[in-house]
């Protein structure tokens, strides 16, 4: 895939809509940096780096290991019964590795995925669902398939929200 580019140069004014971020430190800068997030998968670390970040100095750099599915988590998310959460975030991985972004409960069990492959370019990635319970123990992951490259891949700009889209 090529890069992406402007052929037609046009100027917006976005005014974002109002929501609260769960994600403490969305854009991983310091102190905390990614602190509050879990790696998983035999071999798999998780650091900041400030060589890809999208916003801010530092992303979040998810070492990952060969022949296993590597993963970042995120969990203490408050849900209310009835409401729609978004989980959303911007990712640069391997072009052509697959991922997915996931929501679940205390429990582990999956309530929202979305598959996706990396492009090797920042890209959005948003998976929604609507809570049947109420909660302040969810989860939000991102998870690169198992394959056999050993490439890390970057996070910036996280959100879980109360809303039906990011």
């Amino acid at each position: 895939m090529t890069a992406p580019v402007l052929a037609y140069k046009k100027f917006y004014i976005i005014k974002p809509a109002e929501g609260t971020n769960q994600i403490k430190n969305p854009i991983f800068s310091p102190p905390d940096h990614a602190e509050d997030w879990t790696a998983s998968g035999a071999g798999v670390t998780i650091e900041e780096t400030g060589d890809e970040q999208r916003f801010g100095a530092y992303c979040m750099q998810v070492n990952t290991a060969t022949g296993v599915a590597s993963a970042a988590t995120y969990g203490g998310l408050t849900v209310t019964n009835g409401d729609d959460y978004t989980f959303s975030f911007y990712v640069k991985g391997t072009s052509g590795q697959t991922f997915y972004a996931i929501i679940h409960d205390a429990s582990w069990v999956a309530k929202a995925t979305t598959n996706f492959t990396a492009t090797g370019y920042w890209q959005r990635v948003e998976v929604t669902f609507t809570s049947a319970e109420n909660s302040s123990a969810y989860k939000v992951g991102i998870t690169r398939n198992a394959t056999t490259s050993t490439d890390p891949f970057y996070v910036d700009g996280v959100q879980f929200e109360q809303a039906s889209a990011a």
